[in-house]
């Protein structure tokens, strides 16, 4: 009798402990988003293939855009996202997760301020504005609506796709190119909005 329990207490513990030693593709995924979350690059880097996984957000806080005065308050109203995993497929070292997240409406916002500004800034144009003038009437604009969209709830959902493969053993994020569909999703539709914006300037 002694016997049998010692082989059942040690089939037991080796599949806890295999079980264990491999994190599924939800997990890593799980652990990146939790990292980001908290910007911390070290363990982002044990989960993730590319080279600035913790630093994606600088492609929207930093870009010529977004005023460099509120990229700070941006950058932390994104980082306050909420997210659910599902929908996890895995195929033989390829896996795919897919993330909703819920997030402001900052796509809907930039388009908002970006009206806005545009017919300001055409009567500061013909009345003699200076560019320093007509930039800080853009901050405000971001800052007020940034301060408004604190106010509310999260009202923007998404779903984007995670891809994983592994590596030595161990599922990895794929690298995130920085116009994907997760960018995107984790911004609010900010670079939807972004591109439609721009494509309307270029317009033949």
């Amino acid at each position: 009798m002694k016997k049998v329990l010692v082989i059942v207490l040690v089939i037991a513990m080796s599949t806890a402990l295999f079980g264990c030693g491999s994190a599924s593709p939800s997990d890593v995924v799980d652990t990146y988003l939790s990292a980001f979350k908290a910007q911390d690059a070290d363990t982002v880097a044990k989960v993730y293939s590319g080279n600035s996984g913790a630093d994606l957000l600088s492609d929207v806080a930093d870009s010529e855009e977004f005023p460099e005065e509120i990229s700070s308050d941006f950058t932390d109203m994104i980082l306050s996202f909420d997210y659910a995993l599902a929908n996890e497929q895995i195929n033989g070292d390829t896996a795919t997760v897919d993330v909703v997240f819920k997030t402001y409406d900052f796509g809907s916002m930039f388009k908002s301020v970006i009206s806005d500004y545009f017919t300001k800034a055409i009567g500061m144009a013909f009345s003699g504005a200076s560019e320093d003038e007509m930039e800080q009437v853009l901050v405000d604009l971001f800052s007020g609506k940034l301060a408004e969209m604190k106010e509310g709830e999260h009202d923007f959902e998404a779903t984007a796709t995670i891809s994983l493969s592994k590596v030595d053993g161990e599922w990895k994020i794929d690298e995130i190119d920085d116009e994907s569909d997760f960018l995107d999703c984790l911004t609010g539709g900010m670079i939807s909005a972004v591109t439609d914006i721009s494509d309307s300037f270029n317009m033949e």
